[in-house]
């Protein structure tokens, strides 16, 4: 299935809101490429240095991600990463550019997207939207992934949720303030539940 009526669309949320899997579902639907953002701000991380972009090394070179996420507060972690996230914007909004001009159409999916960023988007044929969770789905998700091989320090998995709902509070807020479309994620939502709210949305 092909759709013309858009010629990039943008999935963002917070991690663990679902919207990595709904881009795929929806890049399947609409035989699109998916780009994570995740991707992009590992390709750059590779081609710059600590010196020119301190914001893409908040976490140092002897540290371990257990010891990041447990020994530092969920407030600095937001900090941390919405810091990444507006230097890689550059990059992000460039390939946003490419794809909805000439490159051909493509889903573009990752919690580095903000509303305040893309309200300021001038591409035609673009429709973006993010995904929205109640607070408790954060904790419910984390761990039907069984994400604990990986969190196994406690104090690690509740800082990482906790950032990731007060990651979900300022995109809600923003979306609100730049009447940015969203999609509400109960924590009854599955993904099957959360497709067909997206494909409303798009009319798809």
């Amino acid at each position: 299935m092909s759709d013309e009526k858009y010629n990039v669309i943008l999935i963002g949320g917070s991690p663990m809101s679902g919207k990595s899997t709904l881009a795929s579902s929806l890049a399947s639907l609409l035989s699109f490429p998916c780009i994570p953002t995740d991707d992009l701000g590992t390709m750059a991380q590779a081609m710059v240095t600590k010196e020119t972009h301190p914001e893409f090394f908040y976490k140092s070179d002897d540290e371990s991600f257990e010891t990041y996420y447990s020994q530092t507060e969920p407030e600095v972690l937001f900090d941390d990463i919405y810091n990444f996230h507006m230097k890689l914007w550059p990059g992000v909004h460039n390939v946003i550019k490419a794809h909805a001009n000439w490159s051909g159409p493509a889903i573009v999916e990752g919690y580095s997207l903000y509303p305040e960023q893309v309200n300021g988007l001038k591409e035609d044929k673009l429709k973006a939207f993010w995904l929205i969770c109640e607070p408790e789905v954060f904790a419910k998700r984390f761990e039907a992934r069984n994400e604990n091989s990986f969190f196994n320090n406690k104090k690690m998995r509740e800082n990482f949720i906790l950032r990731s709902q007060l990651h979900n509070n300022f995109i809600s807020e923003q979306a609100i303030k730049y009447n940015m479309k969203t999609i509400e994620v109960r924590i009854s939502d599955d993904s099957s539940s959360i497709y067909e709210k997206a494909k409303l949305l798009l009319n798809l």
